[in-house]
């Protein structure tokens, strides 16, 4: 997939608003970035490497390694365990390097408008598939009652998140909410707002199977336009 220069931009602001990291070698003029996923999501880290291989540089390396789920992932049932994770690493290349300059402050990730106002609907996806969710609240007869989505941004400050929420409403008309838990915040999307949000990164997020369970609203007795055709993933 080749992609406009505005949209190689987009990529890797998705991929460091998600799992993604920058990081410089000791003698290296530029940042590259690395990302970690699980085993069930090894196509995806795949995929989103042979993009970044095929439009900015031809170097990348897969590897596996024993992790502790850290930060957001952890919980009572959790602790201490080690998970086998793939991780990938890109070649060094100077859009890296600019990246690093406007989203770290100190060191620190910041979420700024300007860093926002620069995605495209491939770089929300690539977000959505790093850090999103999609839940169901069901009835007490077991049927769907709600579908939303959910981003993990819980990382962030929380000038950030108000960025993100603010970023939503005034750039793509989304209404969401920060929803408090554990004394963190995800972003919340109700069901039309989800559906919106889905409408924009299903075309991106239909391409790497392991993820189509993210963009599949269950829908039994009617169907949504997600794609270019109405469809129900589910049937």
């Amino acid at each position: 997939m080749k992609l406009s220069t505005i949209d190689k931009k987009s990529f890797l602001i998705g991929m460091v608003l998600g799992d993604g990291y920058l990081k410089r070698g000791k003698n290296a003029v530029h940042y590259n970035i690395v990302c970690t996923h699980n085993p069930e999501q090894y196509d995806y880290l795949i995929w989103k490497m042979e993009i970044l291989k095929q439009n900015l540089t031809k170097n990348y390396w897969v590897g596996t390694k024993k992790s502790r789920l850290a930060g957001k992932a952890i919980h009572k049932g959790n602790v201490g365990k080690e998970y086998l994770m793939y991780y990938a690493t890109l070649g060094t290349h100077p859009l890296c390097t600019q990246i690093y300059k406007e989203m770290y402050i100190d060191g620190t990730k910041k979420v700024t408008k300007s860093i926002l106002n620069q995605l495209t609907p491939i770089g929300l996806a690539v977000w959505y598939m790093d850090d999103g969710s999609l839940s169901y609240r069901k009835n007490p007869n077991g049927s769907i009652k709600s579908r939303n989505v959910t981003l993990h941004i819980q990382g962030f400050d929380y000038e950030s998140q108000l960025n993100i929420v603010e970023y939503f409403k005034e750039t793509w008309g989304i209404e969401t909410r920060l929803h408090k838990t554990r004394d963190k915040y995800k972003l919340w999307m109700n069901t039309p707002n989800s559906i919106k949000f889905l409408k924009i990164v299903a075309p991106y997020v239909n391409e790497v199977p392991c993820m189509r369970y993210k963009i599949d609203l269950k829908y039994q007795k009617k169907s949504v336009e997600l794609l270019d055709q109405k469809v129900n993933l589910s049937n």
